[in-house]
């Protein structure tokens, strides 16, 4: 039979919603063009809740079963725009806020890149058009010298192995006032009359996973004023005339964790003046010093507990270690090693030295208190950069102060060096 005898004896095909499954099975039972929850017979019906899943513009649109829920695209989401995932957001990312991150938040994070996408091609454009709170990514690549004054940002770079932030006369990043948290960058000033790689004029910085290598001038980094937490950095190849690391402010507090200085030449390569400090699970070695490798000074509080410093060589009379005119300080579970000064360890009568390793030095330390040891610290490989202690058989296992407050992570008692102590896991 024709199809027109057919049409014309009245013998239409069935109704669409007229059998089980006629509403979710993705097909046009009726041929009229619509499907399932689209077609008329369907939309009222129990699988479709009493309505179509799809505007009028978007009738016609091949959906999967039971998806779309009435936009006039094609694709097979729930949500009304034009992309693939399941938010209610015109980007591809999988939150609900109208920005291109991965958070909830509506934040605008910059992107600093020379790739022709990002908003800027330099940290100082990103900087000066940041609010309060945001957080500037930078791509891989070398970057100019920039300046904080008085913004709460966070600045990353792709890490320090790809990203650099280079200067020749002036700072590489000067901090005015604000707070700024720093990371995955290498940075480095090649002849700064002042600070080569970081100025903390005032404010907080918490700067972390970075590398100051190869900086030439006063300093490397110096905070003069305001609060400064330096964690996870390596200082390398540096060569300035004053410090490596110089932090001083009234009444202010510093903490210096899991920082590697290597291979420095200066005055000073660690210089803690004034304030309340807390430098622990830090290594000095193979660094070249005229005064001290590392030093305190004037009117401040200190706890330096352990940390290594090893082959640190002077070149004029002095101490490795110089801990006076302070107000109040401890000097507990280091190990000091080989070490060429005249002095090794100068210690004020404010100062509290016990705990210690004082080990093959150019000079005799004998004072302190009684628990200091005068043994081989059997530190795995120093000379290839391996400072953790053999605990098969060495005398620094278990010998540091025996108070909780200093046990290792596991909770036994603390172990001398760099990796002892509650911080030393790293």
């Amino acid at each position: 039979m024709s199809i027109w005898m057919w049409f014309a004896l009245g013998c239409n095909p069935r109704l669409e919603g007229t059998e089980p499954g006629d509403c979710t099975n993705g097909a046009d039972d009726d041929a009229d063009g619509l499907w399932d929850c689209d077609d008329d017979g369907c939309s009222d019906g129990p699988d479709c809740g009493g309505a179509s899943d799809d505007t009028a513009a978007d009738r016609t649109e091949p959906d999967a079963p039971g998806s779309d829920s009435g936009e006039a695209d094609a694709d097979t989401d729930a949500d009304t725009d034009a992309d693939t995932d399941t938010d209610t957001d015109s980007d591809t990312d999988t939150d609900t806020d109208t920005d291109t991150d991965a958070d909830t938040d509506t934040e605008v994070s910059y992107d600093v890149c020379d790739d022709g996408k990002a908003a800027y091609t330099s940290i100082q454009d990103a900087v000066d058009a940041s609010s309060d709170g945001d957080t500037i990514y930078v791509c891989a690549g070398t970057w100019s010298p920039f300046e904080v004054d008085g913004e709460e940002l966070s600045i990353v770079g792709a890490g320090s192995d790809v990203t650099d932030i280079r200067g020749t006369t002036s700072t590489a990043v000067y901090l005015e006032d604000g707070e700024l948290e720093l990371s995955g960058f290498s940075i480095r000033a090649t002849s700064a009359s002042g600070a080569a790689g970081f100025f903390q004029e005032d404010g907080e910085s918490h700067l972390h996973d970075l590398v100051f290598d190869y900086n030439v001038g006063g300093t490397v980094v110096y905070v003069q004023g305001g609060d400064a937490v330096i964690e996870d950095v390596v200082f390398e190849q540096n060569t300035v005339t004053a410090y490596v690391l110089g932090l001083g402010a009234h009444h202010e507090h510093f903490q210096v964790r899991h920082v590697i200085f290597r291979d420095n030449s200066a005055s000073k390569v660690v210089y803690l003046f004034y304030g309340t400090f807390e430098f622990t699970n830090n290594i000095l070695h193979d660094n070249s010093f005229s005064s001290s490798a590392l030093a305190t000074y004037s009117s401040g509080s200190f706890e330096l507990t352990n940390n290594v410093l090893w082959n640190n060589q002077a070149t004029l009379n002095s101490s490795a270690v110089r801990l006076v005119d302070l107000e109040s300080g401890t000097f507990y579970n280091n190990i000091v090693s080989e070490n060429s000064a005249n002095t090794v360890v100068n210690v004020g009568s404010s100062a509290t030295s016990d705990y210690n390793d004082f080990w093959d030095n150019s000079a005799t330390y004998t004072g302190g208190g009684s628990n200091n040891l005068g043994a081989d610290p059997r530190m795995v490989d120093p000379a290839s950069g391996d400072f953790t202690i053999d605990a098969s058989i060495s005398p620094c296992l278990d010998a540091g102060n025996p108070s909780s407050t200093y046990n290792d992570p596991d909770g036994s008692r603390n172990d001398l060096g760099a990796y002892g102590g509650p911080h030393g896991s790293w």
